[in-house]
């Protein structure tokens, strides 16, 4: 990292007038001590011996002219002696975090082997690469042939590694090895600790994500991403309600009904062939009614009233809305019929080709907007819509200062686990986070007057090329972050690409069409009018049952069970099938015992709440 000048910089957040809500207008408040600010920056600049330097006006809107804190300060200054070269080591890591299904186990991009310049520790992802995430793990356990540290976003892997006792206590690692970590996730370890130890008290697993936000100014990962050019072509018509979202999906597939190789159009896909893709099925549909589905498959959160639902068992919810909803699609030929047995990266490849028109997050459609302009479509891509939605207390930007569900732990295997430690404390540090979020510094970004500026090579790359994500490196480990939060200590974004300025370069040309009809200025900016749209994950993900116990049994019984049965309802030919497959899917749920865990997690919920409190 190189020499930043001590000043913050922050993003105006822009008090909003009721009139200008509906028109969309915003408005910067000026404040009457900015010179003085301005002036107390300047002096802290000299202090520091940074350069002298004219600032733009772009700049300007960024840079917040007031002297740091101390404890910023400390954070972000260099350290006066550099530490002596550790041996360089290779653990063996079984993580199911990467973004994209391995094909090497040795990722040589630049962002991995700048993780290995820094912390002298190679990972290897040969344990897992891809696949059937339980059942590897579950051979790895049984034949002891264990690697260094998993990685993984799964509570019935964690029952398994803690009844096998396979790992070792982290409490006295983090505090040798984890500087970085004890000062920016305190809270989440103290979580972890209560409710992932098993009873024992002891730190096995350190949440990935603490502090995570996954606000983005271009993307929306919550709610349905539509394509905008064709809704426009239809004459914008209405979208308020579900049938009326599948109305629409019929006229755009009569409009394009094959992509420009020739392939079939859908409105949608699936990918049922991955146990994780269960989730998908009501992503969008419960948050836009305001229901929070993390943790276990039996709730839904309420995010209005905070109190937990049953999610699968209930025959009217929104669980089985989405579950019909869907249905009817395939029923008019919107469905990709391949979904049943697609893995997510033919799901990512296909919407890649641009064969969907519709998705409930932007990730699922595998960089198409960024393929458009690559293959000569500029005009085509997507945009954010919200259908069906409740006017306050939605879940559109999920926060995680407990940390997310992605779980670091060392196992007894390990010959180097202070080295293991190593890799997580830096990937916890604001240093790893800007790593992994924008590349190499002097490669893909630099310092230009005080604030980070991605290259232009960087920023065609992002726009435009599907693949940069792949070949730089650059937010393909975005699951790898121990800590990921929205700032860094001198307040400007950690996603260099969300700093104003940046944001205007990247937006493409869909983006800025829907953005001038909308009267916003960037695509996503409409959901910051909403009143409740941010949604903490922490205290469900949080939750888990004794390793062991019958609710623990039951839980991932019912996982299995939603995994591998929830096609069958989604794909029934008639409306009569598929209530048939509805009551066989809750009688059987409810045989395994989904009452009972339903009943576990709202009674862990409500304790859990009490002692969170206790602990803040």
């Amino acid at each position: 990292m190189g020499c930043y000048p001590m000043q913050i910089f922050v993003l105006f957040r822009c008090k909003v007038s009721a009139i200008q809500i509906a028109w969309g207008g915003f408005f910067v408040k000026r404040t009457n001590f900015l010179s003085a600010m301005i002036i107390s920056a300047l002096v802290v600049v000299l202090v520091v011996g940074c350069s002298k330097s004219t600032t733009s006006d772009e700049e300007t809107k960024v840079a917040a002219t007031a002297a740091p804190s101390t404890a910023a300060t400390e954070s972000a200054a260099p350290a006066e002696e550099t530490a002596p070269a550790k041996e360089p080591v290779t653990l063996k890591w079984f993580g199911s975090q990467v973004n994209k299904a391995l094909t090497e186990n040795i990722q040589k991009d630049p962002v991995m082997q700048e993780i290995t310049k820094k912390t002298g520790v190679t990972l290897d992802f040969e344990p897992y690469m891809s696949g059937d995430l339980i059942a590897k793990a579950s051979v790895a356990i049984a034949s002891g042939d264990l690697p260094d540290v998993f990685v993984f976003g799964n509570p019935e892997l964690r029952s398994k590694l803690l009844t096998a006792k396979t790992l070792i206590p982290l409490d006295d690692l983090v505090k040798t090895n984890a500087p970085d970590l004890m000062k920016n996730g305190e809270y989440a370890l103290k979580l972890s600790k209560l409710m992932r130890s098993g009873g024992e008290d002891k730190l096995y697993f350190i949440p990935g994500g603490i502090n995570t936000s996954d606000f983005d100014p271009q993307y929306q990962q919550n709610t349905w991403n539509i394509r905008w050019d064709l809704y426009k072509k239809l004459g914008k018509p209405e979208l308020k309600t579900h049938d009326q979202l599948l109305k629409v999906m019929k006229d755009m597939q009569n409009l394009e009904p094959t992509n420009a190789n020739g392939k079939k159009n859908y409105a949608f896909g699936l990918f049922f062939s991955e146990g994780w893709g269960s989730w998908v099925i009501d992503k969008a549909i419960a948050n836009n009614a305001g229901m929070q589905a993390v943790g276990s498959y039996t709730v839904y959160r309420d995010v209005e009233k905070d109190v937990l639902l049953p999610r699968l068992t209930d025959p009217d919810n929104v669980f089985w809305k989405s579950m019909k909803f869907y249905n009817k699609a395939y029923q008019m030929g919107l469905l990709d019929p391949e979904s049943a047995t697609m893995k997510f990266q033919n799901l990512a490849d296909k919407g890649k080709e641009g064969r969907y028109f519709a998705a409930p997050a932007n990730w699922l459609l595998g960089g198409a907007d960024q393929n458009f302009i690559a293959t000569g479509s500029p005009e085509k891509g997507y945009a954010p819509f919200l259908v069906d939605a409740k006017s306050d207390y939605l879940y559109l930007v999920a926060l995680s200062e407990g940390g997310n569900q992605f779980d670091f732990s060392i196992t007894k295997a390990n010959k180097h686990p202070e080295r293991a430690m190593d890799v997580i404390n830096f990937l916890a540090s604001f240093e790893g986070e800007e790593l992994i979020y924008n590349g190499v510094e002097g490669v893909n970004w630099k310092i230009e007057n005080g604030i980070p500026k991605l290259t232009e090579e960087a920023i065609k790359g992002i726009k435009s090329d599907p693949d940069y994500s792949e070949k730089s490196g650059t937010e393909k480990y975005n699951n790898l972050l121990v800590m990921s939060a929205l700032k860094d200590p001198k307040g400007y974004f950690a996603r260099f690409k969300n700093i104003p300025g940046t944001i205007e370069q990247l937006m493409t040309d869909v983006q800025k069409d829907f953005s001038k009809e909308m009267g916003i200025d960037y695509p996503t900016q409409f959901i910051e009018k909403i009143p409740h749209y941010e949604v903490s994950t922490s205290l469900l993900q949080s939750i888990q049952p004794v390793p062991g116990s019958d609710i623990a049994s039951s839980e991932a019984k019912i996982g299995t069970y939603v995994e591998n049965t929830a096609a069958k309802a989604i794909f029934a030919k008639n409306d009569a099938d598929f209530e048939k497959a509805k009551l066989d899917f809750i009688a059987d749920i409810k045989a395994m015992g989904a009452d009972k865990v339903f009943e576990y997690n709202k009674t862990k919920y409500e304790e859990m709440k009490t002692k969170v409190a206790a602990m803040k």
